[in-house]
């Protein structure tokens, strides 16, 4: 809880005047809550022993504004505390996106990412009730069960005494629960997490959810996560309400009733008069009170906690470091020196990997799948840390390049196209968002898509729906050219660029394709090799090592993997009659 309570303290910090002046008027609420009591009392002391109007009326009176002002200073302080709550939690979740878009791939292809981002959303809620929790109710509420304790004390030590036994049993009794308390909740958590992952998948998946006709399917087992949520809900609430909240419950009333039977006692015995039995009831009620209220807002602490240390878990990667190491303007000389990587101990995907590309140059890289094609150039872009070897760009190792220096210089075309629920201006524009409108037509019309952007009634402002899919595939893939166009990059690179397309879609993308490379280092990933015929070298991959490489026309002659390659596919479009 240590550093929980660190962790609010930090979130706070540009709030403190606000804090310090809620918290001031808190514990002024507090001093109004002990002055109540004694007001009450005397005012049947006065009324017991026949006094004027004027004396016991206007103890009721003070007793009256007291109560009508602790609970004015509260309504503010409530204001403030889910203010500030709300704002240092907002302030926090910006943060801590900006701190997830900066972790590495791994995070974002794992299912890290999507917990993450949903207990994200469960923290920020929860953080604002601890905030306004922690600084505006617990500390005040303590110094009033202090002052309230150290005043019974005066009065009579047994009823002080009662009073403090009531508390620690209370105290004894929430620390036993505790754990229990936690683990409920993280498990509650851990099946809710599963089961909401579950459905956010299909329905981000909803086209093979609907085209392998398993609607039943995912609703059945939606169905039993669903329960199994219910099974561990109604546990929990068995739970709290019967050994957390049912014996709370009896430790308030048992202590209650001893306090006040002492009390009433010292009042026959004459030890208390009626104004003194009459406050000691009073703050029997306020103290205990004030308990159960701290109670609630100990397990508001415990939600809270839960939910951060579930959040640093699964946040615990290392943040790619964006600002270090020096900017340069990259003319695309690439080298790669014995580069190894593995994603696994026991799987390499590149083994001793060396080639050395000019500036300008458009290399090829095929291979079967799984042969570490799209790994190797992720590794240019550092998206993944080779374990060993280097890479070089223009003779400096990528590693003391400025990360967002070197990224800014390279466009990449990835095979699972994926656009924003925006418009086409905004797609885009994303490969660089100050650029202006007569930039943004430019790119389109290199990328051959201002024909169709000027027939559609919205034009530029038209919605390309979730994830592109009210576009064809090809012209999705000319958005994402038109990106690259506009980022006006010195290497580029293209992962399957004319993957999904039909040959006709395939024919009028090229000549936008040749646009786009000319005159920048380029890198082209292709299983259709008639796309990679023009490239200056051809890196063929096998088992993650570079087992040929020259021109198209090179390997053609060998009897090599490349032409084993060329020779099926040849096969295969013959086949099909194209």
């Amino acid at each position: 809880m240590r550093e929980v309570l660190a962790f609010i303290a930090q979130e706070i910090n540009p709030y403190r005047r606000t804090v310090v002046m809620a918290t001031v008027l808190a514990f002024a609420a507090a001093g109004l809550d002990l002055a109540g009591p004694i007001a009450l009392g005397s005012a049947f002391e006065y009324a017991s022993k026949r006094e004027p109007i004027l004396w016991y009326g206007g103890a009721v009176t003070a007793w009256f504004l007291m109560r009508l002002f602790a609970d004015a200073l509260r309504n503010f302080i409530g204001y403030q505390g889910e203010r500030v709550g709300m704002l240092a939690a907002e302030r926090w979740y910006l943060r801590t996106i900006g701190r997830m878009l900066r972790l590495p791939l791994s995070f974002h292809y794992g299912k890290k990412k999507q917990e993450a981002t949903e207990q994200l959303g469960k923290m920020k809620w929860e953080m604002s009730n601890m905030i306004d929790a922690a600084l505006f109710d617990m500390g005040p509420a303590l110094i009033a069960i202090a002052a309230i304790v150290i005043y019974l004390s005066i009065l009579d030590v047994k009823i002080a005494g009662a009073v403090t036994i009531g508390i620690a049993l209370l105290i004894v009794h929430g620390r036993i629960m505790a754990s229990q308390t936690n683990e409920l909740l993280t498990d509650k958590a851990k099946i809710e997490e599963r089961t909401s992952a579950f459905g956010w998948d299909a329905l981000r998946n909803i086209l093979v959810v609907k085209s392998t006709t398993n609607e039943r399917y995912v609703e059945r087992t939606l169905a039993k996560g669903e329960k199994k949520y219910v099974r561990a809900e109604i546990g929990f609430l068995r739970f709290f309400w019967g050994k957390l909240i049912g014996v709370r419950n009896v430790i308030v009333v048992a202590a209650s009733f001893a306090t006040i039977l002492l009390a009433v006692h010292d009042f026959v015995t004459g030890r208390f008069t009626l104004g003194q039995m009459t406050t000691v009831t009073a703050y029997t009620f306020t103290i205990f009170g004030y308990v159960q209220y701290m109670e609630w807002r100990f397990r508001t602490a415990l939600r809270f906690r839960t939910s951060y240390h579930r959040l640093q878990s699964l946040l615990d990667e290392k943040p790619e470091e964006y600002d270090r190491g020096k900017t340069m303007d990259i003319k695309g000389g690439v080298e790669y020196r014995n580069v190894r990587f593995r994603y696994r101990k026991d799987s390499p995907a590149l083994e001793d990997v060396s080639f050395v590309v000019r500036a300008g140059m458009k290399v090829a890289v095929v291979g079967e799948s799984g042969e570490g094609k799209t790994t190797l150039v992720d590794l240019l872009g550092r998206y993944n840390e080779p374990q060993s070897g280097r890479i070089l760009v223009d003779g400096v190792d990528i590693r003391q390049v400025n990360l967002r220096s070197l990224r800014s210089q390279m466009a990449y075309v990835p095979q699972d196209l994926t656009l924003f629920h925006e418009t086409i201006d905004f797609n885009i524009r994303y490969g660089r968002p100050d650029a202006g409108d007569a930039d943004v037509q430019r790119a389109a019309r290199l990328a051959r898509l201002d024909e169709f952007i000027e027939s559609l009634p919205e034009k530029y402002k038209t919605i390309v729906g979730e994830r592109g899919l009210k576009l064809s595939g090809g012209e999705r893939q000319r958005v994402a050219l038109a990106r690259a166009f506009l980022r006006d990059p010195r290497i580029l690179i293209l992962d399957e660029p004319t993957a999904h397309l039909d040959s006709k879609t395939e024919n009028l993308i090229q000549d936008s394709l040749r646009e786009l490379m000319a005159g920048r280092t380029t890198f082209v990933i292709a299983h259709r090799l008639r796309t990679v015929a023009e490239a200056d070298v051809i890196l063929v991959l096998k088992d993650g090592r570079i087992a040929e490489s020259g021109t198209h026309e090179e390997l053609a002659k060998r009897a090599g993997i490349y032409a084993e390659l060329l020779r099926a596919q040849q096969h295969h479009i013959m086949e099909q009659g194209e």
